[in-house]
């Protein structure tokens, strides 16, 4: 009985460590990817389009992303994780003082909560806080 017992007992581990090791649905690669936002929905009142070119963000490799804020330079460390989570951290910018209605802050606290994302072709939605999400278009490689 003892044998029977640990033979089950080692066929489930087993079974447990198959099923864990089987792969994920791929989710589509950033690392090396461009793009530019084109419109936000945020808490405040910073909502739609945003000027061509002045927000945008680089996923340089697979841990390292360096974006543009309206007059800022940011820098952040991005995780994923299965299909669609997605975080920033050690997020970081440079500090200049941007023109009024700017939406630096706003896009840079976005950053902050973004928590899974879609990609969908060239276009690439951060989804972060309540139901609200960023929508970005891809740049062609340089």
């Amino acid at each position: 009985m003892r044998t029977f017992l640990t033979l089950l007992l080692m066929a489930g581990t087993s079974l447990i460590m198959v099923t864990a090791l089987e792969p994920t649905a791929p989710s589509p690669q950033l690392d090396g990817t461009s793009w530019t936002l084109v419109t936000f929905s945020a808490s405040d009142s910073t909502a739609g389009p945003v000027p061509a070119r002045r927000y945008g963000l680089v996923f340089e490799d697979a841990a390292s992303v360096v974006g543009q804020s309206d007059c800022n330079v940011v820098y952040a460390r991005y995780h994923t994780q299965g299909p669609d989570a997605l975080a920033f951290t050690a997020l970081e910018a440079t500090r200049a003082t941007c023109a009024d209605g700017s939406h630096d802050p706003a896009f840079r606290d976005a950053l902050s909560q973004v928590t899974h994302y879609a990609q969908q072709g060239p276009v690439l939605r951060l989804y972060y806080g309540d139901g609200h999400h960023l929508v970005f278009q891809e740049q062609p490689a340089r």
